[in-house]
């Protein structure tokens, strides 16, 4: 997903937990590659697989929750109606960016296979903005602050990649200027990407 995976685990299955979550990983960066790379709909009935049609469903939510200013079809025209499940039709000039959401996302589905595993602990840090622990970790955030946590995900968001403004306020119809930087604790990895993407937007 163009970032850096890491995972520390341990227990019986840590060796087969982290061989599932590598291979996810990859598998999911193969499936929205095309997303990333600018695709943009001619007017098409897309089928997909169930995780593509979960973070589909899962990114119309959100936008709607938010009042549209988590908006991930915010590069393009339109957006997508789910016919049936698996079954997307894109409108011409609709496009999809599932970076804001992409990596929670992977780790709710990640988090759900570890509660059939027998594993002790475990810490994934997905690109260093998208983190879950299970059992207690303690990690430096950018601002230098020690967290302390348990059992939960934090997620961070900054206006700035690479000194280049990435966040997009669909709103005002521009990026986010400055150098602004906030990060949540929630229970869910998805919810996280959004309320932290939010918090930039709202700062």
């Amino acid at each position: 997903m163009g970032t850096i995976l890491e995972i520390e685990v341990y227990g019986e299955d840590a060796e087969a937990f982290a061989d599932t979550v590598f291979s996810l990983a990859n598998g999911m960066d193969d499936l929205w590659r095309g997303f990333w790379d600018g695709w943009v709909s001619r007017g098409e009935t897309l089928y997909v697989d169930s995780l593509t049609d979960s973070l589909l469903v899962l990114s119309i939510y959100y936008y709607k929750k938010t009042d549209g200013i988590f908006n991930p079809f915010y590069k393009g025209k339109g957006f997508p109606k789910r016919l049936e499940k698996g079954i997307w039709y894109f409108p011409k000039g609709c496009s999809f960016d599932p970076g804001g959401i992409a990596k929670g996302f992977a780790l709710d589905v990640f988090v759900s296979i570890s509660k059939g595993l027998k594993l002790d602990s475990f810490l994934i840090n997905f690109g260093g903005s998208s983190i879950y622990g299970k059992g207690v970790w303690k990690i430096r955030l950018p601002n230098g602050e020690l967290l302390t946590f348990k059992d939960v995900f934090v997620s961070s968001s900054s206006s700035l990649r690479d000194n280049k403004p990435h966040i997009y306020d669909p709103k005002r119809g521009r990026y986010i200027g400055g150098k602004k930087w906030e990060f949540v604790i929630t229970t869910s990895g998805v919810e996280g990407d959004v309320l932290s993407t939010l918090k930039v937007i709202l700062r």
